[in-house]
């Protein structure tokens, strides 16, 4: 406890839980080059179609697959000329527009059920197109974790504010401020998903060209940093 009014007992306190991820998100990065805009919307109209219909032969509805954006641009590159013949002289920069590229995203939610991600791993590995795919382990319902963490951890400081105001002679009176964060073991984690750049999309597909998911436990932290008045007894 530091720099705190003479009537309060500030306390910090942390409930953590582990759960099993039971939620997978297919996210789906398309790219590309062409000469011409048009043919930048082609590529990727071919590329959609062509992942569409891979994950509906596989059981899945393509109204599922929800795309986030779509962006051209041109491509430039710069070129250098060099003003004059003396040595000292400077060189001229310009941009010139050397064709133009294309991104975009779409995402798939599924259940974390081996056999449906392990099919749509190969459904797209067997896919030709400029696009790369990763998967994202995660949790339905993170949301009700957290509720029951956050309440946890407001049990355990108040618990522990009681104790100090009772040691002090005091008793402990009404709450003064309240402040939570939460995190989960995903955040800047990368080992939580597996993707797979277009270098290895015509290799011919088996059952062993599916990794080997086995995705830790998500675990996630609830603190919270409460202020309580304090009463003289």
């Amino acid at each position: 406890m530091k720099d705190l009014e003479p009537n309060l007992i500030k306390i910090s306190a942390t409930a953590r839980a582990s759960k099993e991820p039971d939620q997978v998100e297919l996210d789906i990065s398309f790219y590309g080059e062409c000469n011409e805009k048009d043919e930048c919307i082609t590529q990727y109209n071919k590329d959609l179609s062509a992942i569409l219909l891979a994950l509906d032969n596989i059981g899945f509805d393509k109204e599922s697959i929800r795309q986030s954006g779509f962006k051209v641009y041109p491509h430039k590159e710069s070129v250098y000329e060099k003003v004059g013949e003396d040595k000292d002289d400077y060189y001229y920069r310009t941009e010139m527009v050397k064709g133009y590229e294309y991104e975009s995203h779409a995402t798939l939610l599924m259940d974390a059920d081996e056999d449906l991600y392990g099919n749509a791993w190969l459904a797209l590995l067997e896919t030709d197109g400029s696009f790369s795919f990763q998967f994202d382990f995660g949790l339905k319902d993170e949301a009700s974790v957290e509720k029951e963490l956050l309440a946890s951890a407001v049990e355990q400081a108040k618990a522990r504010a009681e104790i100090l105001a009772s040691a002090a002679g005091a008793s402990l009176g009404r709450i003064a401020s309240i402040e939570h964060t939460v995190r989960n073991t995903f955040d800047g984690y990368a080992g939580h998903f597996l993707c797979c750049e277009d270098s290895c999309m015509s290799t011919p597909s088996n059952e062993n060209m599916i990794p080997d998911f086995n995705p830790d436990d998500i675990t996630v932290y609830c603190s919270i940093e409460a202020a309580w008045f304090i009463e003289q007894s």
